[in-house]
């Protein structure tokens, strides 16, 4: 007997809520997975830019 070969099914994009400003995500975004295993998804608007350097006196 042939087996039958299962057609592997595209995974559905999810839609996540932004840490920073509680919108809906789809698309590209950041994810980070801290130390302590919490997984925070930003838009790329949301993110801080530069370094913290230069900011502090």
């Amino acid at each position: 007997m042939a087996k039958k070969v299962e057609k592997k099914k595209q995974p559905e994009s999810k839609v996540y809520t932004c840490s920073e400003c509680g919108r809906e995500i789809s698309g590209n975004h950041v994810y980070i997975k801290t130390k302590r295993r919490t997984e925070l998804h930003i838009h790329y608007g949301c993110m801080p830019m530069g370094r913290r350097d230069e900011h502090e006196g």
